[in-house]
């Protein structure tokens, strides 16, 4: 009967960590994390973007 209830309270553990809860959970912190590399990918090909057209411009004469 203890192997059950250690068991079960392992599992209690696991469930709390892929499952969506309060925001405290593995899954929960992984979500964050996409969201801000996805928004920081698109700023980095954003700037990367400017420079290129910056580059492609011919250089000014004095």
């Amino acid at each position: 009967m203890q192997r059950i209830t250690s068991l079960e309270s392992g599992l209690a553990s696991v469930k709390h960590e892929v499952e969506h809860n309060d925001g405290s959970s593995l899954k929960d912190s992984a979500k964050r994390t996409e969201k801000a590399v996805k928004g920081l990918t698109n700023r980095v090909d954003k700037l990367a973007e400017q420079v290129d057209s910056f580059t492609r411009q011919p250089p000014h004469s004095p």
